[in-house]
């Protein structure tokens, strides 16, 4: 059965009602000139099949076209296909053939001509309306000679964006044509934040626009990336969008303006975190693509730490409590220092230092949601603490010292 095989017929057994009739397909195909046989059989009945495989004229392609190779099937038939890429639609490409004789015999190739597809063919599945996509061709058929050779040039013009398909036909053979028109690149986008300079523990608004109108609707996708410059930290889940608690949003832009909606609206607010490191935003358009740099980066420095609040109390025997809820983009906090003073707002003793840098390394280990932390800090005191009055708490970090205001104890 080398070379034949049964093409979508239908699995025996299966009846057959008096005058009926059932098709059965037959495909014969052959890698090389051969001449094969085969047997048909239905019940007690024998056909023999008889095929000859002979040498026939072969195309071939030049770049920056590709091919051929089998791709589309249609009816149990596979026709081979070129593909000619993907262009701006309103541009062309021009690809030469050539088709060879390689036989022992003169042959004369009739006809030879281009025609639409239509998404018949391939699975270019497109919207079925007839385009002039194909054309070039000066000859409607050709002589050859034993091993001889001639050239024919195909443009492919896509008159719109879509993947669209073409054939073309090539005496008794048909060759798939396939090409894809894609809009131009849309105008780069121009980030703006609301600070030049963002820093760690913000909430800043980013707005886009494009640096010239386009001339297509656009839709596509905004990612937030962060890379973290703190050794040892990976992340921060801190950065993100805030509507939405991700790092992705969508864009929208109208055909005719320059003015891109993030996620419906003028602006998108986003969280830095509070790790030192990179925050990137890179605008995907999807196939159309943007003429220029789709992405824009904000450094977030190292910092002093961050104090959100700082607290004062006393426990039930009077000593003085201080509550610090801040944090450290850093992670390399750990060095004290207190100043306190009496009633009447003088120094009270001298400053009292302490290094906290293992317990914070220790609270540190392995986080991947930020660096915010709370402390909480006890003076036991010997005497009378009702005559301390305040303090004034200094935090220290590889940035430098932060300081708090003065702080009034109840």
């Amino acid at each position: 059965t080398a070379g034949f095989s049964l093409v979508n017929s239908p699995s025996p057994p299966f009846t057959l009602n008096s005058a009926a009739s059932r098709e059965i397909a037959v495909r014969f195909l052959a890698s090389t000139a051969q001449s094969l046989q085969a047997k048909l059989i239905v019940n007690t009945q024998e056909i023999l099949l008889v095929a000859t495989a002979v040498p026939a004229p072969t195309l071939s392609v030049g770049a920056p076209c590709t091919g051929p190779v089998a791709e589309a099937q249609r009816d149990g038939n596979i026709f081979q296909g070129f593909s000619f890429g993907r262009i701006a639609f309103g541009t062309q490409i021009t690809c030469n053939f050539t088709i060879s004789n390689p036989t022992d015999n003169d042959v004369t190739i009739s006809p030879l001509e281009l025609r639409e597809a239509r998404g018949e063919i391939t699975g270019c599945k497109d919207n079925g309306v007839p385009v002039n996509a194909w054309s070039g061709l000066t000859k409607s058929s050709v002589t050859l000679l034993k091993g001889q050779s001639t050239s024919l040039a195909i443009t492919f013009n896509p008159p719109q964006a879509r993947c669209i398909d073409g054939a073309f036909v090539m005496g008794t053979r048909t060759y798939v044509l396939s090409g894809t028109g894609f809009s131009a690149p849309i105008p780069a986008p121009i980030f703006t934040v609301d600070s030049a300079t963002p820093g760690s523990g913000e909430q800043r608004k980013l707005s886009m626009r494009l640096s010239a109108a386009t001339t297509t609707a656009v839709s596509g996708t905004l990612t937030l990336a962060f890379a973290s410059s703190v050794t040892g930290v990976a992340d921060d889940a801190a950065v993100q969008f805030v509507a939405t608690s991700k790092r992705l949003a969508t864009f929208t832009v109208a055909a005719g303006v320059t003015d891109v909606l993030i996620n419906n609206q003028a602006s998108i607010v986003f969280s830095t975190g509070t790790t030192a490191g990179r925050i990137a935003f890179t605008a995907d358009p999807g196939i159309l693509g943007f003429n220029g740099s789709a992405s824009t980066s904000y450094t977030l420095s190292p910092a002093t730490i961050g104090i959100n609040s700082a607290l004062t109390g006393r426990q039930a025997n009077g000593d003085p409590l201080v509550f610090v809820n801040g944090f450290d983009n850093t992670y390399s906090a750990g060095p004290m220092s207190f100043a306190l003073f009496d009633r009447s707002g003088n120094p009270f003793g001298a400053v009292i230092t302490a290094d906290f840098s293992s317990d914070f390394k220790k609270f540190y280990q392995g986080q991947t949601s930020g660096s915010t932390f709370q402390t909480r800090i006890q003076f036991p005191v010997t005497g009378d603490s009702a005559v301390i009055g305040s303090v004034e708490a200094t935090l220290t970090n590889s940035a430098g010292s932060a300081k708090t205001q003065r702080l009034n104890f109840p």
